[in-house]
């Protein structure tokens, strides 16, 4: 829906900034090395691949969650991050 309806490209055009889409095949692997590479700025990337760049020095930063299934945690200050559905222990 981002990419149909161009919602980046509105939004950053205001501030002189144009939006290249990139779609890669593949996964973390990949992207993390793009990263790396200096290749993108900005991607939909997984958990593990995340901690996995950072652990092996990446300087990204995590600007938005997108998950499925996240478990409702009532009077908890904890949350899990779930891409699968998963069970989380408190």
């Amino acid at each position: 829906m981002t990419h149909s309806q161009q919602l980046l490209e509105h939004e950053f055009a205001k501030d002189g900034i144009t939006v290249r889409w990139t779609f890669i095949k593949g996964a973390g692997p990949i992207i993390n090395e793009a990263f790396g590479n200096h290749q993108v700025n900005v991607a939909y990337l997984g958990d593990l691949a995340s901690i996995i760049g950072r652990a092996r020095g990446l300087d990204t930063r995590v600007i938005a969650v997108a998950s499925r299934n996240l478990p409702i945690l009532k009077g908890n200050v904890s949350a899990c991050f779930a891409a699968r559905p998963l069970s989380c222990r408190l």
